[in-house]
């Protein structure tokens, strides 16, 4: 089993492990889990509070579209790679002392037949709220662990660069905004050090004046989101017409090509 922390996935979500005086551990959980099989681990859950709490665990799917992950409501939860029926927990509910840890029992399996095949999506959610407490209305915060798994086999991230285009920002014509569609048309999570992403900047002659690098982050299948870099151009740089190069490498395991994308976008800069 392989377990790594994305960080800026955390960030977007929840603002980290830490929140409400509640940490949770692991935040990110990357398994392998081949059809049939199963796992079984534990949840440290952590009051750093000076009040005692009420932790609730519950199972939800989770997705992450526009590359912002969203915690999935059952109800409404039709993305294809939700994994919300593969994960147990217990005990459903605890009452955690200050400076207490507690851990949460979980159970996550692969089912023989996966339709799509591909990569499972699923959080555990602990929603936290004081155990006493003489407010009316009482605000409860939440933390969440997440499990990307892979069922191995005939499973891949798969990089697709729908659009991309480059513009001159009209408020300011040194500012030049770089945006792409990028997508996982895959069946499995790409993730932020598997891809390499960069942007060079040619002049007429075809020099390069300027590289930019492309910030990168965790893709799960089956969703799409706008990147956008902008360049700011040098104040010695005169108006003409300029190449702007982005390539992208998604790297794979051993034994499979890697692949690239080369896009050149033509811009013409006036000052």
């Amino acid at each position: 089993m392989r377990k790594f922390l994305f960080g800026l996935l955390c960030a977007a979500l929840f603002g980290g492990s830490l929140y409400g005086g509640v940490s949770v551990s692991p935040v990110i959980t990357e398994m392998v889990l081949p059809p049939g099989s199963s796992y079984e681990g534990k949840l440290a859950v952590t009051n750093t509070d000076d009040i005692p709490v009420i932790i609730e665990a519950y199972v939800r799917g989770f997705t992450a579209p526009r590359g912002t992950p969203l915690i999935l409501d059952p109800a409404r939860d039709d993305y294809p790679y939700s994994g919300r029926d593969l994960l147990q927990v217990e005990p459903d509910h605890l009452e955690v002392g200050p400076n207490e840890v507690v851990y949460f029992d979980y159970k996550v399996r692969m089912p023989e037949e996966l339709e799509p095949y591909g990569g499972r999506y699923v959080a555990v959610v602990f929603k936290i709220r004081p155990a006493v407490s003489e407010a009316q209305v009482v605000t409860a915060a939440q933390v969440a662990s997440l499990f990307l798994l892979s069922p191995g086999g005939d499973v891949a991230p798969h990089f697709a660069l729908k659009s991309a285009e480059v513009m001159q920002d009209p408020a300011d014509p040194r500012r030049v905004i770089l945006k792409a569609v990028i997508a996982n048309d895959g069946n499995l999570h790409i993730n932020a050090d598997q891809v390499c992403a960069m942007i060079h900047v040619l002049d007429e002659e075809g020099y390069i004046i300027d590289r930019i690098p492309l910030r990168t982050h965790t893709m799960l299948p089956g969703t799409e989101y706008t990147h956008v870099e902008y360049w700011l151009v040098p104040d010695d740089l005169p108006s003409g017409t300029y190449q702007f190069h982005l390539s992208v490498a998604l790297f794979a395991p051993v034994g499979k090509q890697p692949q690239h994308f080369f896009y050149i976008v033509p811009l013409e800069l006036k000052f």
